[in-house]
């Protein structure tokens, strides 16, 4: 399709049509990440397989940086939802943004790993200043200076001034981060390319309500975790993403007494297992739920069939 994003009207009035005509279709669309389980479901019905959400970083603080509206743990639901539905994600990792440090890619960097059962990014790019973006209407922004980009002098032999009225892509000075922590950002986006065939993270739940986590990520132990009553409320709270307060009024609702320091402990080791992601204070599950059917025995212990 060759809309920039997708009308939110479509999901409502286009793709249940796009369903009833029944044809053998491959559609790929760009989207936001902000798209609800229910959006993705009626896209992926419409046979629109492929999807471009404009995640493009996974710091909360970059993200407002480039005013996207949108939280890291945000944009990871969303990465785990598309995953869930069986969609192919194209997105990239972009940096040089104006006001981004070497703290905010280093902090992003140490949760990659637990992200390796979810459709890498493509790359990591500079940023491009591109015309009708913010950045272009607003230079005072971090780019004061553009020119034409140097391509397009092998393409038409005009002016620059004359270019500058109706190119699209612009030369300009760089921001941001560069150097070693660039090098460590590129390095660790072809780990997750390599990690991402040979990963899974899947949950279910047992008779009891109980939650049961089986880990098949390359950087993890292969381990069918079983976490208790309370682990198992906290984790599942965290489907659509919570902070600290949520999950107590959660756990108070129903008729857990927690003790002090109880669920940050929990929190943590979600954390410090890979099982969960956090970001300022934000927190969102990371294990694909798996259908009874996909589930077989192994040594007495019920696992997700591969």
């Amino acid at each position: 399709m060759v809309d920039n994003i997708l009308d939110m009207k479509y999901i409502t009035e286009v793709m249940p049509s796009i369903t009833a005509f029944g044809c053998d279709l491959r559609l790929n669309y760009e989207i936001k990440s902000n798209l609800t389980r229910q959006q993705l479901s009626r896209l992926k019905e419409a046979n629109v397989l492929y999807v471009q959400p404009g995640i493009e970083s996974l710091s909360s603080r970059v993200l407002r940086l480039m005013d996207k509206g949108v939280s890291a743990p945000h944009n990871v639901r969303h990465m785990r939802d598309a995953e869930d539905f069986g969609l192919n994600v194209t997105w990239n990792v972009l940096y040089g943004i104006p006001g981004e440090t070497e703290e905010d890619y280093r902090a992003m960097l140490k949760k990659f790993a637990a992200l390796e059962h979810l459709q890498p990014p493509t790359g990591a790019w500079r940023i491009a200043l591109e015309r009708f973006s913010p950045y272009f209407d607003q230079p005072t922004q971090g780019f004061m200076f553009r020119r034409p980009a140097q391509i397009y002098d092998f393409i038409y032999k005009l002016p620059r001034d004359q270019l500058y009225d109706f190119v699209y892509l612009f030369d300009t000075n760089d921001s941001g981060i560069s150097g070693s922590v660039e090098d460590e950002l590129r390095w660790a986006v072809d780990e997750w390319k390599k990690a991402y065939p040979q990963s899974s993270l899947s949950y279910w739940t047992d008779d009891r309500g109980r939650v049961i986590v089986e880990d098949r990520r390359a950087s993890w132990p292969e381990e069918v975790i079983e976490l208790d009553d309370l682990q198992s409320n906290v984790y599942l709270g965290l489907f659509h993403g919570a902070g600290l307060e949520g999950i107590r009024r959660r756990l108070a609702a129903g008729g857990y007494a927690v003790a002090d320091g109880d669920v940050e402990r929990i929190l943590g080791y979600f954390i410090d297992r890979g099982l969960a992601f956090e970001d300022e204070g934000r927190y969102v599950s990371l294990a694909l739920e798996v259908d009874p059917y996909r589930r077989k025995l192994v040594n007495g212990k019920e696992v997700a069939a591969c």
